[in-house]
C-alpha cells in the first residue's frame, strides 16, 4: 500500500508540473500578445473597439488548451481521486483540479464558438453586436486567464501540502532526486530549489540528497547512492545548515555501508 501511495503521488507531481509548465508558457505568450496589440492600438479608441475577432482568436492556442486539459488535468483528476480513496486527505486539491478542468472546458468552448461565428461577425464591424461580443472577450478573457493562473498556484500549494507527510518515503525521495529538476526545474531558474525548500524547509537540498542516498542504498542502487552522497557532500562544503553534523554522520555511515556491501558482492581483487 505504501508503494502504491508513493507511485500515485509521484505521478500526480509529474502531471501537475507538466501542466503548470504548459499553462505558464501559454500565459506568458498571452501576456506578450496583449502587450504587442496594445502598443499598436490608438489609446483613444473605445475599449470595445480595441481588438478585432482575428486578434482575439490569436491570443490563445486552443491546441495547447486542449492538451493541458486532456493530457494533464484529466489524468490528474483520476490520480487525485485514487489518492483520495486511499488517504482521505486531498479534498482541496481534488476540487481545485476539477475546477481548473471546468474552467478550461468553458474557455475552449467559448473560443471555439467565437471561431465559428467570426466570419459572420466580420460583415458587421460597425454594428453594436460586433462591438459587444468582441469587446466582451477583451474584458473577460484576461480575467479568465488570470483566474486560471490563480487556481493553478492554489493547486500547487495544496499538492505540496500533500507531499509533505510522504517526503521521507523512498520511492518519492528517489523520484524527486532523479527527475525533480528535469520536471519542476523547467518552470523557472530556481523553481526546483524553491520546491525543495518548501518540502524540506530545514536543510533543503542537503536533506533531499542524504535521504536519497539512503533510499538508493536500501534498494541496492549503489551507483546512484554514490552520486547522491557526493552531491550531499558538495552541498556541505558550500554552506552550513541547521543539522549539518547529523547529515554528515549519516553520509559517513551510508558511504561505509556502500563500501562494505560492495566488498561482499564484488571479489576483493576487482575492487
Amino acid at each position: 500500500m505504501k508503494q502504491f501511495i508513493e507511485e500515485i503521488l509521484w505521478e500526480m507531481i509529474e502531471n501537475f508540473y507538466q501542466a503548470m509548465l504548459l499553462f505558464q508558457q501559454e500565459h506568458q505568450e498571452f501576456k506578450k500578445k496583449i502587450e504587442t496589440i496594445s502598443k499598436n492600438k490608438d489609446k483613444m479608441v473605445d475599449l470595445m473597439e480595441i481588438l478585432s475577432v482575428e486578434e482575439v482568436l490569436s491570443l490563445l492556442n486552443l491546441n495547447n488548451i486542449e492538451d493541458l486539459r486532456e493530457k494533464y488535468i484529466q489524468p490528474l483528476i483520476k490520480l487525485s481521486s485514487q489518492f483520495k480513496q486511499v488517504c482521505y486527505c486531498n479534498d482541496a486539491f481534488n476540487h481545485g483540479i476539477q475546477d481548473i478542468y471546468h474552467e478550461l472546458s468553458i474557455l475552449q468552448s467559448e473560443f471555439s464558438k467565437l471561431g465559428v461565428i467570426a466570419p459572420g461577425l466580420m460583415e458587421f464591424k460597425t454594428e453594436k453586436r460586433y462591438k459587444s461580443i468582441v469587446g466582451g472577450y477583451h474584458i473577460c478573457l484576461p480575467l479568465k486567464v488570470f483566474q486560471l493562473s490563480h487556481k493553478m498556484e492554489t493547486a500547487q500549494k495544496e499538492l505540496e501540502k500533500m507531499i509533505s507527510p510522504y517526503k521521507e518515503r523512498d520511492i518519492l525521495v528517489r523520484s524527486i532526486f532523479l527527475f525533480g529538476e528535469e520536471i519542476i526545474g523547467r518552470l523557472s531558474e530556481n523553481s526546483f530549489l524553491d520546491f525543495v525548500k518548501r518540502i524540506y524547509p530545514s536543510d533543503h537540498l542537503l536533506e533531499l540528497y542524504t535521504r536519497a542516498s539512503y533510499a538508493f542504498l536500501k534498494a541496492g542502487f549503489y551507483d546512484f547512492t554514490k552520486v547522491a552522497v557526493r552531491k550531499a557532500k558538495n552541498i556541505l562544503e558550500e554552506e552550513r545548515y541547521n543539522f549539518s553534523d547529523i547529515w554528515t554522520q549519516k553520509l559517513q555511515t551510508i558511504s561505509f555501508l556502500v563500501c562494505e556491501t560492495q566488498k561482499k558482492i564484488i571479489p576483493a581483487d576487482l575492487l
